[in-house]
Parts: structure tokens; sequence; C-alpha cells
């Protein structure tokens, strides 16, 4: 009798998995494809791709109407999830004219605040008025494919401040002091500060020979005058920039901001502000002897504002 109890114990247990095992996600039409609307999406044509933030992503969308069931289009909903919890979707209603065939073209903008590695899960549904659907998902992983190095909070001293360098590398996102710069940094410096009674806070090219060296008014403690390699690097003055349009730089787009700057090429961004007091903060795009394209933003200038102060900037530039 107890051997037959387990028989009925293990039976209903059976029934029970059974039942779980064929419940399905009420959204999931228990009718065969050949019935469901159609959908078609090219572009994009990968379901499993990269993306960079700030960038647009095309979606091309076709829904056709079943011809076997003959009911017409509802609509079309577009979902995006975000693997940090956030999400959001949007509907488009079928056109009276458009139920039997659709077209939606959407551009997808990436936020510029997702952070590298994060995934964005889109997923596009057709609806009929019949409730039958047809979807497909899409899977976006966030890279960093800006082409640029961005480096913040970079703090250069002027030529007679003791304790902090004021020779920048950009390549190498190394700060040189004016011995350092002398013997070891003279093929990667890009940039150096100095603070002159003409020029107030100015950050120049090594190979400006109007304001490196020993003659009347021009700065020969740092000793450029002696290197042996001498970098050329051109700057542009640009207006400001917006922060959405910082933070979605790209590689391609900083080339075009230089070629097209209205200002001359220069070997010296003068007159630097901070944007304190009112003003406006510097933007200045420039170009290497390496020709890597870059651009940096003046965050800070040290109070006193003196040969012996500081500059703060944030730089993006090609790798």
């Amino acid at each position: 009798m107890k051997h037959h109890k387990y028989l009925l114990a293990a039976g209903f247990i059976l029934f029970l998995a059974a039942g779980f095992w064929s419940c399905k996600d009420p959204d999931i039409p228990d009718v065969p494809d050949s019935k469901l609307p159609k959908l078609a999406v090219n572009p994009p044509q990968e379901t499993v791709f990269d993306v960079s933030k700030g960038e647009l992503v095309s979606f091309h969308i076709e829904a056709t109407a079943n011809a076997v069931t003959n009911s017409d289009l509802k609509n079309i909903k577009f979902s995006a999830s975000y693997s940090t919890g956030e999400s959001w979707d949007t509907t488009w209603d079928v056109k009276a004219t458009e139920t039997k065939f659709t077209v939606i073209n959407y551009e997808f903008h990436v936020p510029s605040t997702v952070k590298e590695d994060d995934i964005i899960t889109i997923s596009i549904t057709v609806e009929d008025i019949s409730t039958l659907k047809s979807s497909k998902t899409y899977i976006l992983t966030v890279k960093d494919l800006s082409g640029l190095n961005s480096f913040e909070g970079i703090v250069l001293g002027a030529q007679r401040n003791n304790d902090v360098g004021g020779f920048y590398a950009t390549s190498t996102n190394t700060i040189f002091t004016i011995e350092e710069a002398k013997t070891s940094g003279q093929s990667t410096i890009d940039l150096i500060y100095f603070y002159g009674s003409i020029n107030t806070a100015t950050i120049a090219s090594p190979d400006n020979i109007d304001v490196f060296g020993t003659g009347a008014g021009k700065i020969g403690e740092l000793l450029v005058q002696e290197w042996s390699n001498r970098n050329a690097t051109r700057f542009k003055l640009i207006a400001s920039m917006p922060a959405l349009e910082w933070s979605e730089l790209t590689d391609t787009r900083l080339s075009q901001i230089y070629a097209t700057a209205s200002t001359p090429e220069k070997e010296l961004a003068n007159y630097l502000a901070d944007g304190t007091g009112g003003g406006q903060a510097t933007f200045v795009v420039f170009k290497t002897s390496k020709f890597k394209y870059g651009i940096f933003r003046v965050t800070n200038i040290s109070p006193d504002y003196s040969n012996i102060g500081t500059i703060t900037i944030d730089v993006k530039i090609s790798k």
C-alpha cells in the first residue's frame, strides 16, 4: 500500500510539472507563425552589435498584415531597456491608409550618459487588430568607438611655478618639469603652458621661436631653446562647445571642426580663460606634429593669474 502512495505522489508531481512547463507568456500568441503579422527590419542587419554613446542607430521597419487572417495592422511598438534598469518605449498607431503595409524609419539616439559595456536591449513589436504580434530583438553593447583618448583635470604650472610641470605630452598623458622635459620629453611634448604680460595665460607649441628663447621679451627659463627636437603643434580657437557635443565627440568630427574653424592656424593659444567672472571658458582645437587632432577646454586658472600659477584643462586627442 505504501508503494502505491509513492506512485500516486510521483504522478501528481509530474502532472504539476507538466502543467507548469506548458504555461506560456500571455503576450506570445499560441498560433502558428503563418498567421502572425509580418515584421522586417533592415537596417540594422545584425541583431547583436556595438554602439558608442551619442550614436544614432537607424531602424527601417516594415510591417505587413498577414494574408491568411487578413487582420489589419494596429500599431508598432519600439522599446529600449538598459542594463542599469531604465527603460522607455514609444508606440506608433498605424494610419487608416496603411493597415496592410506600413513603414517606419526611426533613429535611436544612444544616450551620452551610458557607460562602456552597458547593454541596451531594443524590442520592436507589430500588433494587428486580432492582438496577434510579431517581434524582433536587438542587443546593443556600448563601446568606446570615438577614436579618442580623454584626459580630465590636467594641471600645468606656469614658467616660474617650482612645484608643477608645465610641459604636456598628449600621446602618453604625461606632465614634465623643466629638467624632465629637456632630458626625456622632447620627442613627445605637444603643449607648453606659460603666463606672460602680453599673451597672458597661454599654451604654446614647442617650436614657437617667437616665445621661447633668450632674446628680449622671450621666455628662457623653460630651456626650450636648448632642445634639439621641438614638435610643431598648431592651434585654432573655437566658440564654446555644449557639454553634450563635447561628450559625443569622435575623431572624425574633431578633424572636421579643425578643418572648418574660421580662426587662423597659430603656434600658440593665448588669452585663455576659465569662464569665471562672467566670461566664457576657452575651447581650442589643435593638430600635433604626428597629425593627431585634439581639443582642450580650460576649466580653471589659478586665482593669482600669474607666472607662478597653474591652468587646468580637459583634453581629447586622437588615438
